[in-house]
């Protein structure tokens, strides 16, 4: 099953069927994910990671984030979708704030890293809080909003 869903968000994502004024440069090297899925639950755990350093900061991670959760409400059915990231990352904090993601909380200690076990900062989006990033995604998207 893990499969199937990887297969489908591919043909979804590289179709640009997601979203039809997409900027998004498959070359950034993006790669995001849905996993641990739970289906009677309707949640799952989210990462991407954009590993060309180069294109940081041009707005990647929020387009490929976008991509990923309209996939899992729109297709998946989804209710909720987190994301875990350390809490020293604040880049990956907003950027999912922006994609209507909140802190609910600090898995302290969490995650061993250089090291030393550091905190993770644990977001989740709901459905509803999606669908008011998406508006504003697809209205910046425009041409007419330029």
């Amino acid at each position: 099953p893990h499969e199937l869903v990887a297969e489908r968000f591919e043909r979804h994502v590289h179709g640009q069927k997601i979203h039809p004024k997409s900027r998004y440069p498959f070359n950034a090297d993006p790669r995001v994910i849905v996993h641990a899925l739970d289906f009677f639950n309707r949640q799952a755990l989210s990462a991407i990671l954009i590993g060309n350093r180069e294109t940081w900061g041009q707005g990647h991670a929020t387009q490929a984030t976008l991509l990923l959760l309209r996939h899992a409400f729109k297709d998946l059915g989804l209710e909720r979708v987190e994301a875990r990231q350390l809490l020293s990352n604040p880049s990956s904090i907003r950027v999912h704030e922006k994609c209507g993601f909140r802190t609910e909380g600090v898995l302290r200690r969490a995650a061993l890293k250089e090291g030393a076990l550091r905190d993770i900062n644990l977001m989740a989006c709901l459905r509803e809080e999606f669908v008011a990033a998406w508006s504003s995604f697809e209205s910046s998207s425009s041409p007419t909003a330029k």
